[in-house]
């Protein structure tokens, strides 16, 4: 199944190939992102999601990050762009493209993140900020 990675050190959108089965295609993510845990967001109504490291930002470690425009969160480390059919909820090939993420995509280059967790009526929420590495 095609998907796209986006890597944010080597500041490169390129596209990947991941196995079929869901199963392999998160152990292949997780491989390629480099982490334990997966973690995920609706990137748009089509049906397309991003993956990331599920600890990335609150390791508060210095690491390269990005954003994407139509989204004001820092995502840290490389993310997996996949697809996902709205009927039948199968994986598939993600609706966006190279091109679009392209565009999308501010490098942020090596940030120190920092979670501050929000409690609102029975829900949490993170608010991330970060700062730049000290030399």
């Amino acid at each position: 199944m095609k998907a796209i990675m986006i890597d944010p050190e080597l500041r490169r959108i390129s596209e990947v190939e991941l196995p079929n089965t869901d199963r392999e295609s998160l152990r292949e993510m997780r491989r390629l992102i480099g982490c334990q845990g997966l973690d995920w967001g609706h990137l748009d109504d089509m049906g397309d999601m991003f993956w990331v490291d599920e600890h990335g930002l609150a390791r508060g470690k210095p690491i390269y990050a990005f954003k994407l425009r139509i989204n004001s969160s820092p995502f840290a480390g490389r993310a997996i762009v996949t697809g996902c059919d709205l009927d039948t909820r199968e994986s598939q090939a993600p609706y966006v493209d190279v091109e679009f993420l392209a565009r999308e995509v501010e490098w942020l280059g090596l940030i120190v993140p920092e979670v501050t967790w929000i409690e609102e009526q029975n829900r949490q929420s993170a608010v991330v900020t970060y700062s730049r590495p000290k030399p």
